[in-house]
């Protein structure tokens, strides 16, 4: 099943067309020619509007606001546990001792040593620099896969291997275990400068003098592991058992998985291995490895997933982003809870899922229109599955006792009592996280199907006015709601999902015309699929909104024709501050990679081209 998650904020309710449309138009640079570069047209005026805001786009501004929300949520919640009947057992007790524990934590760095401390790489062993003076560091006792196994668990991965759970290409109604080699940036996994690796060694008390030789060896080791990965070697792919891949690499993996997992781990576990070559060879490499290097490496490793994981700092707004990424199964509910009427709610539910409906309608006439030259099969495949995909909106599972379900679901959730203890309760929530994703490789889809969409991601970003309006008109709805889920119904079908089926699995397409799209577009974009659903889902949008507004030629609440209003929503979409050169610069090209060369556009604002600077690709 495809699905499209969305969520959403409650609204003001004074709001209007007019407010709408004078948003738009407050970030529209006049001056701008909209024909030679629509973008510094659109979003000319964006940076004046919002010099002072902290985020840099329009998904970045709603993440803002949810978090805004949230704050208040959280400080409700505080002042009801005051009250007597107050249950600190209860999700809401959960999310708050999380919430506080985190506002509470100290603002420093040196916190990370914390975790450390806590965290051992194995039973009876410190990590290297806790050794007390004159002591040795017992390198024998040390196996760097068991090491592994143990910040697994926090969901630490991509260290000299990558785990993940994925659904069964062979069978997509269920989940397997899959190892990957691991993925590296342009050069290497630890932070870009050197200056960067030394700081993180010195924050979690790497004696100062042993360093610049540490950083140093742990880029070689690195630069190792890159030298053993053959990305061209695809096909070396083998579905495998633990114990048989225990026998083939010399790796005690049946001891990984149990101390992963918790408890004993079947020998006929089968997992999916990718680039098998590569596993027979780490072993090896890290023979020949110091063990004091190899610890210090995956300990450093483990600090920076734990930066990333924390986000800085501890203001309120930060804390909330904590439980949305830890806890949104939770957050979601209590939100869905504390911000919207059933009867508000369902009336917007239905809104959008009729708006898809519309858009899904379209794309089913385009199809029929042939242009990709199917054959009835290829038809057929296309139609069923875009029949099959639904909308999911708030992210949170199908059930008539929501409260009931999510409580079960965070049952084994338990925080100790007395002091709040971040960095406890941190590890803790990353623990759960990860048990509740590795717990669905022994389960399928449909067992799971309530909760498959939360994994260690943040939640969705939901969107709040001006996102979308209930009460507004049609133009609004459909250039940007309708417009981003006419992208990611576009981007179902494009180079990455289109060999997928209605019921998850591969199946072989092959299309010339397809294949010229592909080709066409190769020579403007390094991204594909995101062109393809910028440019076929501006086109599905506008034309289910034109014959929808076909018997109506302007708007009562403006002069302005509906069509500009129309590409000026969409293209406020890629609004972003320009401080940030780089996306900026992508957002500003994709923006005009989707309008050139399309009529429509060109007729709203009056352009007149000989020919597009760039070939439209046809999709």
């Amino acid at each position: 099943m495809w699905i499209i998650c969305l969520l959403l904020v409650p609204l003001v309710a004074a709001s209007s067309n007019t407010r709408l449309l004078n948003g738009i138009l407050s970030h529209v640079d006049k001056e701008a020619n909209p024909c030679e570069n629509y973008y510094n047209h659109a979003c000319g005026q964006y940076n004046m509007r919002h010099i002072d805001d902290t985020f840099f786009d329009i998904i970045q501004m709603l993440d803002h606001q949810v978090n805004q929300n949230l704050v208040k949520l959280m400080d409700e919640l505080e002042m009801s546990s005051q009250l007597p009947d107050f249950n600190v057992s209860s999700v809401d007790g959960k999310v708050l001792r999380y919430y506080l524990s985190c506002r509470g934590a100290p603002r420093n760095m040196d916190s990370l040593s914390q975790y450390l401390k806590v965290i051992s790489p194995g039973e009876g062993l410190t990590w290297p620099q806790f050794i007390p003076d004159g002591s040795s560091w017992p390198q024998e006792n040390f196996k760097w896969l068991k090491a592994l196994a143990h910040l697994h668990r926090y969901g630490l991965t991509n260290v000299f291997f990558n785990l993940e759970v994925v659904s069964n290409p062979r069978n997509a109604s269920e989940y397997m275990v899959e190892l990957n080699t691991p993925t590296f940036g342009e050069e290497s996994q630890l932070p870009n400068s050197f200056i960067e690796i030394l700081s993180v060694l010195y924050i979690i008390k790497v004696p100062s003098s042993e360093i610049i030789t540490l950083a140093r060896k742990m880029r070689t080791l690195e630069l190792l592991l890159k030298t053993m990965i053959n990305p061209i070697d695809t096909l070396n792919n083998r579905y495998i058992s633990i114990r048989d891949f225990q026998m083939e690499t010399g790796h005690n993996w049946q001891r990984f998985f149990e101390i992963l997992i918790g408890s004993s781990a079947a020998p006929e576990l089968q997992v999916l291995v990718r680039n098998f070559r590569y596993f027979t060879a780490l072993k090896e490499l890290m023979d020949k490895q110091d063990a004091r290097l190899v610890a210090s490496y995956i300990m450093t490793r483990f600090a920076i997933f734990l930066l990333d994981e924390t986000m800085g700092g501890r203001e309120s707004t930060e804390c909330v982003s904590q439980v949305r990424r830890n806890m949104n199964l939770a957050a979601n509910m209590l939100y869905k809870e504390r911000f919207f009427e059933d009867s508000t709610f369902s009336a917007n539910i239905l809104e959008i899922k009729d708006i898809f409906e519309k858009l899904r309608h379209q794309f089913l006439l385009q199809v029929d229109q042939n242009h990709l030259e199917l054959t009835a099969l290829q038809m057929k495949f296309f139609v069923r599955k875009a029949e099959a995909i639904e909308i999911n909106v708030v992210n949170l599972p199908k059930t008539d006792d929501l409260r009931h379900f999510i409580g079960q679901y965070y049952q084994d959730l338990q925080f100790p009592t007395g002091e709040l203890d971040y960095h406890q309760e941190h590890l803790k929530v990353l623990q759960f996280r990860t048990q509740k994703m590795l717990a669905q490789s022994s389960k399928g889809h449909s067992e799971e199907q309530n909760i498959l969409t939360y994994r260690s991601q943040a939640a969705p970003l939901p969107p709040p006015q001006p996102f979308f309006q209930l009460e507004s008109e049609d133009v609004f709805k459909y250039s940007l709601m309708g417009y981003i889920m006419a992208h990611h119904l576009i981007s179902a079908f494009a180079t990455e999902g289109i060999t997928i089926g209605s019921d998850g699995n591969d199946q072989s397409f092959r299309s010339h015309r397809f294949e010229e799209a592909v080709s066409c577009l190769s020579r403007n974009s390094e991204n594909i699929d995101e062109s393809m659903g910028d440019i076929a889902g501006l086109e599905l949008a506008y034309f289910t909104y034109a014959k929808m507004a076909k018997n109506r030629n302007r708007l009562d609440f403006t002069h302005l024709p509906p069509e500009q209003i129309f590409f000026l929503n969409v293209g406020q979409f890629f609004c972003g501050n320009s401080d940030m050169l780089v996306q900026y610069k992508e957002d500003q090209v994709r923006l005009q990679r989707a309008i050139e060369g399309f009529e429509p556009f060109d007729k709203a604002f009056g352009c007149y081209r000989n020919k597009p600077k760039h070939e439209k690709c046809r999709l």
